[in-house]
């Protein structure tokens, strides 16, 4: 079933860019151009994300987006002259758009279930990790880093790579916000982080995971 993705923009024409580049990338899309369609639309709809831009002619795209979240837990991207997490800031790069669609999709539907690396259990239904001694917090990105290495296990995933798939950006010039964020990580799960033993580097190109087990 292909990705359902319901479009909330009240600029008929960039709505419609949007609903046809969707379309082309294999997405199933509806659009609403005011709060009041979009509620019906997304109880016959049920989307699997929401696009929502944040100017509305009947409501703002904040109260409608606090609406949304008190009825599920769909997936918000709000569309903004704002940067910050889930946000896209306008005028957006498509294909930018559609990798930061794809990186939250898979963020709340991982095809793999859970790993374990010597006693510690990573479940990415729930965003949990347990170890010997309890929980562990580990952030939504490192949760994301581990999934991606864990979907590609024992194969070298390179540094762009995680940071198209993670930080959902095409721009790969910061790609050591990749190295600093899987030293941390590291320090989380790894016995002695030193010298790695299920989240190792290939030097130059990028890392690799080695779980104990996959579910």
């Amino acid at each position: 079933m292909k990705p359902r993705i319901l479009i909330v923009e009240d600029d008929s024409s960039l709505a419609q860019i949007l609903r046809d580049n969707l379309l082309v990338d294999g997405f199933d899309v509806e659009w609403a151009s005011h709060a009041d369609a979009a509620l019906g639309l997304y109880r016959s709809f049920v989307p699997d994300l929401v696009l929502l831009d944040v100017m509305l002619p009947d409501l703002s795209g904040f109260e409608l987006a606090r609406v949304l979240r008190h009825g599920g837990k769909t997936p918000i991207i709000i569309l903004s002259a704002r940067g910050e997490n889930d946000y896209v800031t306008k005028p957006f790069d498509m294909e930018e758009l559609v990798a930061r669609i794809n990186t939250v999709l898979r963020r709340v539907k991982p095809t793999i279930a859970a790993i374990t690396l010597a006693g510690i259990t990573i479940d990415f239904r729930s965003s949990t990790a347990t170890g010997p001694r309890g929980d562990l917090h580990l952030t939504h990105r490192e949760f994301e880093i581990l999934r991606v290495l864990a979907e590609r296990r024992s194969q070298v995933v390179f540094r762009d790579e995680l940071f198209r798939e993670v930080w959902g950006f095409l721009d790969t010039s910061t790609t050591r916000s990749v190295d600093r964020a899987v030293s941390r990580l590291r320090q989380k799960i790894e016995a002695d982080p030193r010298t790695p033993r299920f989240l190792r580097t290939v030097h130059g190109d990028g890392y690799i995971l080695t779980p104990e087990a996959v579910i």
